[in-house]
This record gives structure tokens, C-alpha cells and sequence, in this order.
């Protein structure tokens, strides 16, 4: 089993942003706070597999993973190694700590029927910065930059005052 994770875990930080996000609003509309409780696992669950990714870097070197199996110049490639590896624990702790102490201003600035929406658009955000972080091609860097800047302006555009939606295309 854990060679299973040593080998995928690149994709699994990543991807597991991409399933709360789609989890998330499915959780909303049986129970508004279980979206919340969607994106605080998957932040978490996204820390303890980048923590596992600095160690099984630190053990075994840097990781490469091949997404089809085709190598580059013709394939999607991620890359591991220690310094990235370590960005992306920050990144996904600082985010794990935001959803936390975030719940507040989350409740105070976001309608209670956007809430789903919001916590499903932030996992994508987030999911976006780390796959910057991780992919070793600059075409993926270029769609996770794109996944990153749109989710952005959808996380600007939902505050309660009319100026979020200028806001979010200025």
C-alpha cells in the first residue's frame, strides 16, 4: 500500500482538491455546513499527503509521474522534489489553517446559499496553486494558472456588496 502512495502521490495532491470541489456543492444541497466540513477534510487530507510527499521525496529522490504514461515532450508530467515539496505542504497547511479561521468572515461576507459554491470554488483555487507548484511542463502550467486566476475572480465576485462583481473584472 504505501508504494502505491509513493508512486501517485504527485496526482493524489492534486486531485483530491478536484473531487472536494465537486463534492462540496453535492454536500451543500443535503446540509449548507457539511460543504464546509468537505473542504476543511480535503485541505486536511491534502496536507498529510504533501507532508508524506516531503518524506517519500527526502527517502527515495525525486518523484516524476507520467499522467497516460506518455513521457514528455508528448505527455503531462508532475515532478517532486524537496523544495516544491515543501511549498506545497505550506500551501496546502496555510490553506487547512484559512478554512479554519476563516469560518467566521466566510459566514459574515458570503450568503448562506453561496456558501457551497464558495467553499467548491476555493478547493479549485487552491488545487490550481498547487498544481503550479508541482507540474513540470509549461502548458499544465498555463492551465492551472488559468484554473487559478478564474477561480479567483469567482471567489471576488460572491461578497455581498454590489462592488465585488466590478471588483472581480477589474
Amino acid at each position: 500500500m504505501i508504494d502505491f502512495f509513493t508512486t501517485h502521490a504527485p496526482v493524489l495532491t492534486i486531485v483530491v482538491f478536484i473531487f472536494g470541489a465537486l463534492i462540496a456543492p453535492v454536500l451543500g444541497k443535503v446540509n449548507n455546513s457539511l460543504s464546509y466540513y468537505c473542504a476543511l477534510i480535503t485541505t486536511a487530507l491534502s496536507f498529510v499527503l504533501s507532508v508524506y510527499l516531503i518524506v517519500s521525496v527526502y527517502n527515495n529522490g525525486p518523484l516524476e509521474y507520467f499522467l497516460g504514461g506518455w513521457k514528455p515532450p508528448y505527455g503531462i508530467e508532475y515532478r517532486a522534489d524537496i523544495l516544491n515539496s515543501f511549498i506545497l505542504s505550506v500551501v496546502s497547511f496555510v490553506s487547512f489553517l484559512s478554512i479554519i479561521y476563516g469560518y467566521g468572515s466566510i459566514r459574515a461576507e458570503i450568503y448562506e446559499k453561496r456558501r457551497p459554491a464558495f467553499y467548491s470554488v476555493y478547493l479549485l483555487f487552491i488545487g490550481g496553486m498547487m498544481g503550479i507548484l508541482i507540474t513540470n511542463d509549461i502548458f499544465n502550467m498555463y492551465v492551472f494558472l488559468e484554473i487559478t486566476s478564474l477561480a479567483g475572480y469567482a471567489l471576488i465576485a460572491m461578497g455581498r456588496t454590489r462592488y465585488s462583481y466590478m471588483a472581480s473584472f477589474n
